[in-house]
């Protein structure tokens, strides 16, 4: 799974995810050759950004789900032997 970062504008408190590769094409900055300066799309300046933490499975969300397989394992094979 890729890095996920939470950015939030500072003024309008707009708040948005993105994956690495449009983080990088948000901030995209290129050179001017006609002004010599430097253009920014965004200023990483007038946004917070932070990673986001991808949510792991809980112990009890595997147990459950472990559960529940065994029930249907169970369920098919009562099933097919009451059909042979």
């Amino acid at each position: 799974m890729k890095n996920q970062f939470r950015v939030i504008n500072r003024t309008t408190g707009v708040e948005q995810v993105f994956n690495s590769e449009e983080l990088k094409r948000f901030f995209y900055c290129e050179y001017d050759k006609q002004t010599q300066k430097i253009k920014y799309n965004n200023q990483w300046s007038d946004y917070a950004i932070s990673s986001v933490k991808p949510q792991s499975e809980t112990f009890l969300e595997c147990l459950g789900f472990g559960c529940l397989g065994l029930a249907i394992i169970v369920v098919v094979t009562e099933i097919v032997t009451k059909w042979i």
